[in-house]
């Protein structure tokens, strides 16, 4: 009877213990789980980041290209300028050349009314060069 009685202990004990493994395994199983989520959250979260990343990418290239079409039509237009006051001042000097071919002629006696107005404009057009 002894022996039966602790045969009944030990299968006591044994059912005590392997309730708490079953317990511990199912607790370990949710952990598991909840880890499970957390890494599938996170592979998201740096999926959206990539995704985020590449299309700022995009736009920096877009930019950087805006840039330089906006860089390229600033030299034009630096050119242009250099070539508008190269033919202004060349103006300026051909218009100068005329007034002293023309000074030259008198029209009936209006000469020196005509030649005055022809070199206040030529004076301006100095200026303005």
């Amino acid at each position: 009877a002894a022996a039966a009685k602790e045969i009944k202990e030990q299968i006591s004990k044994s059912s005590s213990q392997v309730q708490n493994g079953v317990q511990l395994v199912g607790e370990a199983g949710e952990a598991l789980k909840r880890i499970s989520d957390q890494i599938k959250a996170a592979s998201d979260i740096v999926t959206k980041i990539a995704h985020s990343a590449s299309e700022q990418d995009t736009t920096l290239r877009t930019i950087s290209s805006s840039m330089n079409q906006l860089d390229a039509a600033t030299q034009h237009n630096a050119a242009m300028a250099e070539e508008t006051t190269a033919s202004a001042e060349a103006l300026a000097n051909d218009t100068e050349e005329l007034l002293n071919l023309i000074r030259g002629f008198r029209v009936s006696g209006q000469g020196s009314q005509s030649s005055a107005g022809l070199n206040a404009v030529a004076e301006r057009m100095r200026r303005a060069s």
